[in-house]
């Protein structure tokens, strides 16, 4: 029995789904990118934040974070082989809302396709732990979260961190993991104590204060706080 696309009729065609590989390309959803892109990296030396942790570039740095974001969280069908992403070029709409055009191309078996699409970027223009120090600023908070089981699950730790974003992104200076959780690095104690308390409304957890590195500095006395947060 001879076979043939059920959408344009070719014949002798190898098919997916019933369909030769130009209309599948045509019809179905190959790529799933994500619509908003949350990208952060250090306004002074270009280091981005990936994966919890600051990593240097020698890359123009937005257009690399959102390159690394959207090869990430892009969802490709079955089929996709030869995947890649371009970042055309960067935006502002007439609210001032940063967006990017982006190129996603790949195959079909045989056949090539390259789509382009339009998605929102949330910048965060930080300043990385060796640039802090370098500019003379030191952690003035640590925010320790923990968790009384095993292991620290994603989902708190997604939702501490997205408050952390909202309450304090431009006082993050480093992420170290450590025993049961996360220590969070802070410029300033007012933007972690405001990060914990709005927290701790979404969330039941116990908080202990307290200050460890205590020094004299210009005859004053300084601290650094301590924000014990266990879940």
């Amino acid at each position: 029995m001879r076979k043939f696309c059920v959408l344009c009729g070719s014949e002798d065609e190898e098919l997916i789904d019933s369909l030769c590989e130009s209309c599948y390309i045509s019809t179905k959803q190959l790529v799933k990118v994500e619509k908003e892109v949350s990208v952060k990296y250090c306004r002074s030396c270009g280091s981005i934040w990936v994966g919890g942790r600051w990593v240097q570039n020698s890359e123009e740095p937005l257009y690399y974070s959102i390159y690394l974001y959207v090869m990430k969280t892009t969802v490709l069908d079955e089929h996709v082989s030869e995947f890649k992403v371009n970042v055309d070029k960067i935006w502002k709409d007439l609210t001032g809302e940063l967006h990017a055009t982006i190129s996603v191309s790949g195959k079909i078996r045989r056949e090539s396709f390259t789509k382009t699409l339009d998605v929102q970027v949330e910048e965060d223009r930080s300043l990385c732990t060796r640039c802090l120090k370098s500019k003379g600023k030191d952690f003035e908070a640590v925010i320790q979260l923990r968790t009384s089981g095993k292991r620290l699950d994603n989902g708190v730790r997604q939702l501490f961190e997205e408050t952390l974003l909202d309450q304090a992104s431009q006082s993050i200076g480093d992420v170290k993991e450590a025993h049961n959780g996360f220590d969070y690095y802070l410029t300033d104690k007012s933007s972690a104590r405001k990060t914990v308390s709005k927290f701790t409304k979404l969330i039941n957890a116990k908080i202990i204060e307290s200050y460890e590195n205590e020094r004299r500095e210009d005859g004053k006395r300084k601290a650094r706080l301590v924000i014990s947060v266990r879940i």
